[in-house]
């Protein structure tokens, strides 16, 4: 991820309108004084949108030099309820249940253990606290299922992170499993 971070950053998001759309969804549930984690931030943008909206927002992520472009987002925008840490999904220094919503866009694909990850994100939420989250589901299509072999062939080489395939109904029961309870869900018309 650091060796990438500069490049992801200048990248453009693939379907903007449904990460708007997203985005619009999660502003639903927030409220000015929640205190919000997102778990695997990335570059901060999407923290860095929806931070007016809450009264703290953390952002955390396990690669060094994209919390460092969080940080220069941050400065660039002159934010000052929004914090930065590097942090691996599962390795948080936050006491249990201090959290009123854990956010996880883009990133249960992306972790060792999901259900591990799970687990201690519903440690991290205060009671009656949300986790949202929005994954891809890559068992779901037979395109994005083929993309396994190729995957592991990368990560062997150095050129991708492990990659965790999944369809809808396991992420579901792993959900569940986790002790959280699923109140809204969907799934986007586009593979």
């Amino acid at each position: 991820w650091d060796k990438n971070a500069r490049k992801y950053a200048k990248g453009k998001i693939a379907d903007q309108a449904e990460y708007e759309n997203g985005l619009e969804i999660t502003k639903t549930f927030l409220d000015p004084q929640h205190n919000v984690l997102e778990m695997g931030c990335g570059t901060g943008t999407t923290a860095l949108i929806l931070a007016p909206f809450v009264g703290q927002m953390t952002g955390t992520d396990i690669s060094p030099e994209m919390i460092a472009i969080c940080n220069e987002k941050k400065a660039a925008g002159d934010i000052d309820n929004v914090e930065f840490k590097v942090n691996a999904t599962t390795e948080h220094d936050s006491p249990n249940g201090q959290f009123d919503i854990v956010l996880a866009f883009s990133l249960l694909h992306l972790v060792d253990d999901m259900d591990k990850t799970l687990t201690q994100t519903n440690q991290l939420l205060k009671p009656g606290g949300l986790f949202i989250s929005k994954t891809p589901c890559l068992n779901e299509t037979f395109l994005f299922s083929l993309m396994r072999w190729p995957l592991v062939v990368a990560k062997m080489l150095g050129f991708a992170p492990d990659v965790l395939f999944f369809k809808a109904e396991q992420l579901d029961l792993a959900i569940k499993s986790a002790g959280l309870e699923l109140v809204h869900g969907y799934t986007t018309e586009k593979s």
